[in-house]
């Protein structure tokens, strides 16, 4: 049965469910096997290491950055699966020429809940798709009634380092840590990533703020950098400073529901 699915770059269709995948994004592949279409990835990225059993037994296709195309070509993939903060818009055209493209783009859980559906109709596993794209109502009004006994709210999440970014409005987990109950401060930017200075930081005054291991990986010594840093402000005087696993919190799809659940244990919920 033929599929038609709506991407960032067009609509895809397909004869028929795919067959033989090529996923050059880490949160996608995950996904795919939690909604049963294992056994159709064909290859997957050097990076795309949840689950394991996956990275151990599916060929590896080079970087999301440098896809290795040679490889990717000679696995003769029905279809391959890119996003937009994960691969160049000029690989995305060599790609196009090996076989259908479907470009992710998730800016906000919402949207990682219709991405699942998506995936579900591009592998014909609909029903499983759909429950667990089920589940992430679910999980914001846990988080969300979860959040009165939050020990913080008003919170800053790092990505990057020298300089530090933090992602905006916009963005996919800018909107996380809205549905999740907090108050995710931010500076303003047309970007779905800004600078946060000193100045913005000194401004914003967070109760808290996250360390995640990706896509930069903050350690406990930056940690302390930056509590020197900004010794004064509540987030360091008041031991708000995370350390925190930041697939949770940029891996959209399967592990949404989990990031949560996840941002809610973090809190210190009483």
């Amino acid at each position: 049965m033929a599929v038609r699915v709506e991407s960032m770059c067009g609509i895809v269709e397909l004869e028929r469910p795919a067959r033989r995948i090529v996923s050059l994004v880490p949160s996608v592949t995950e996904t795919l096997f939690h909604i049963g279409a294992q056994r159709q990835i064909a290859g997957i990225t050097k990076f795309c290491e949840r689950p394991w059993e996956l990275f151990t037994k599916k060929p590896h296709v080079g970087e999301t950055m440098k896809p290795d195309l040679d490889c990717i070509r000679d696995l003769r993939p029905d279809l391959i699966l890119c996003g937009r903060d994960d691969n160049r818009e000029e690989d995305v055209r060599e790609l196009r020429g090996i076989a259908p493209v479907h470009v992710s783009a998730v800016d906000s859980v919402a949207q990682a809940g219709e991405l699942i559906i998506a995936l579900g109709v591009l592998t014909g596993h609909d029903a499983h798709a759909a429950k667990l794209a089920a589940k992430i109502p679910s999980a914001v009004k846990r988080a969300q009634k979860a959040s009165a006994g939050y020990a913080f709210k008003r919170v800053l999440h790092l990505v990057w380092k020298e300089p530090y970014l933090a992602p905006t409005q916009g963005s996919y987990i800018y909107d996380l840590l809205v549905q999740a109950g907090l108050e995710p401060v931010a500076p303003r930017s047309g970007l779905r990533f800004a600078i946060a200075d000193d100045e913005f930081i000194r401004a914003a005054s967070p109760e808290a703020v996250l360390f995640p291991d990706e896509p930069h990986r903050f350690t406990y010594e930056d940690i302390g950098e930056f509590a020197a840093r900004f010794c004064e402000l509540p987030c360091v005087t008041h031991d708000g400073l995370y350390k925190i696993e930041g697939a949770m919190t940029s891996w959209y799809g399967y592990r949404t529901t989990l990031a949560l659940d996840y941002l809610s244990r973090v809190l210190r919920l009483e």
